[in-house]
């Protein structure tokens, strides 16, 4: 091409790209100097939805580029025209007669004479609004994806395994519960929270399920690092592959540990109501008779010789009929409670009363108690707490075979008193340090099960806690927890 002095030679048409531009469905345009169209090919004719006719000669700018962008398409060409821009690729939508706009993405170049003068700009481009709508599907999804699982983390415990159970993930919630570091939970299995609560065959039906690819839900009660029992109400996913097996299983928990307590209060509630009518039988029938026959039996001892071996006898079933009415006696305490009357009390002096119960009985003569801490003041019925310590210092010495320290810690702070009673028996299993607490649980051969159950009730009742735990170097440590202010409570 050369130029021609004096005029501006026409501009240069790329014809012999337009075959291969109509295969490919890319658009070839070029645009005059002054913005208009001087040569568009099929493929540009039909992404346009115009005839040739109608297109050529029209101003690129004004008919076919949406007025959102067109100020700056305009500004892009007119420095392209004057020698500053060289253009390349760009997106830019244009406006289509039967589509609406389309997104093109455009590659440009200034078309120029032989004495280097910009004549006008030489355009070919591909539709791309559907590859960009699915780019934008896709980003849509992941943010979708991505606030789902932020709100998956802030309300529920979640976990993901490979198909052997092995943990691969876990959120921030699974380890605030579990007491755990990802790095402890990560490639171990949910068994390091197993609370030993559920049998075999829990677990061999959870695992049947799943397995199968089919949901699992059910309830399931864990153990945290420290020994806390919690329940999680449980789903679990597998996620299947092209084969339908599965590759992958999400467990996904919401915790109910207060709905679980809850209903074993109110089951504990209807039992002691039962209990309550059964023991104001047991008084009629069964405490008062017995009563009799301890008296009676006091008289024909009295009247037997001194030497006389049925002395023996009598006593024997002197001592049976006091344990059994000790028995009945803690029946009626747990099953007919009353409520406190708290007053301030040193809690070392209530201790040490029953300390001074315990070194009473001679069968207690191998048992020693160290009290140590603080000594705060705390409001409560001393009667019943006298009830409270009284039975976990003799649990402590059968623990202990009726011989050995007892040692008894207070401590107050946060407006709390604690007092832990610790002694160097057999221990306590980790599953069994909620068992322990229920009516009637005995791991003795003598008794009712009835000491910790109604000291439990009676702490509660001042508005505080008892629990049990494996002591450090062998043992058990039972704590009391009692705020230092009066509780109202509405219940007995």
């Amino acid at each position: 091409m050369s130029a021609v002095a004096g005029r501006v030679p026409p501009v240069f048409i790329a014809v012999e790209l337009d075959d291969y531009l109509d295969v490919s469905q890319a658009m070839l345009l070029t645009l005059s100097n002054r913005g208009r169209v001087s040569h568009i090919n099929r493929a540009g004719c039909e992404l346009l939805g115009r005839d040739e006719a109608e297109i050529l000669g029209a101003h690129w700018f004004d008919d076919f580029v949406p007025a959102a962008v067109r100020s700056r398409m305009r500004a892009l060409f007119e420095r392209t025209m004057a020698g500053d821009e060289a253009v390349g690729h760009f997106e830019s939508p244009v406006i289509t007669c039967t589509r609406g706009e389309r997104l093109v993405a455009w590659h440009a170049a200034p078309i120029r004479l032989a004495d280097g003068l910009v004549a006008g700009m030489i355009l070919s481009g591909l539709d791309v609004t559907d590859r960009e709508r699915s780019r934008k599907s896709r980003e849509q999804l992941l943010k979708e994806l991505g606030d789902v699982k932020f709100a998956l983390d802030q309300s529920a415990i979640v976990a993901t395994t490979d198909p052997d159970g092995a943990i691969t993930a876990v959120n921030e919630k699974f380890c605030e519960i579990s007491k755990y570091s990802r790095e402890e939970l990560l490639g171990r299995d949910h068994r390091i929270v197993n609370s030993g609560y559920h049998g075999a065959d829990f677990f061999r039906d959870l695992w049947t399920t799943i397995a199968a690819g089919r949901i699992w839900q059910g309830e399931i009660r864990n153990r945290a690092r420290d020994g806390a029992i919690y329940w999680v109400d449980t789903t679990i996913v597998p996620f299947l592959d092209g084969r339908g097996q599965p590759y992958q299983y999400m467990a996904i928990h919401y915790e109910v540990t207060e709905r679980k307590e809850t209903e074993a209060r109110l089951r504990q509630r209807e039992t002691l109501a039962q209990l309550g009518q059964m023991s104001a039988m047991v008084a009629h029938e069964v405490k008062n008779p017995l009563a009799g026959i301890s008296g009676a039996l006091q008289v024909v001892g009295s009247r037997l010789p001194a030497d006389s071996r049925d002395r023996d006898v009598l006593g024997d079933i002197q001592d049976r009929i006091t344990a059994l009415d000790r028995m009945l006696q803690d029946l009626l305490t747990f099953a007919s409670p009353r409520e406190p009357a708290p007053v301030p009390s040193a809690m070392r002096a209530v201790i040490s009363e029953a300390a001074a119960a315990v070194r009473g009985d001679p069968e207690m003569a191998g048992i020693r108690v160290r009290i140590r801490g603080d000594d705060p003041a705390v409001p409560v019925d001393r009667a019943q707490m006298h009830v409270v310590f009284l039975n976990l210092l003799l649990n402590a010495a059968q623990a202990m075979g009726l011989e050995g320290e007892i040692d008894v810690g207070i401590a107050a702070a946060h407006g709390e008193c604690k007092v832990t009673v610790a002694d160097r028996g057999s221990g306590i299993a980790p599953a069994l340090c909620e068992t322990v607490f229920q009516p009637f649980f005995s791991t003795k051969s003598r008794g009712a099960g009835l000491g910790l159950a109604t000291a439990r009730r009676i702490v509660e009742s001042h508005g505080g806690s008892l629990t049990a735990r494996p002591r450090d170097g062998g043992g058990t440590a039972l704590t009391v927890v009692l705020p230092l202010r009066p509780v109202v409570t509405s219940e007995a």
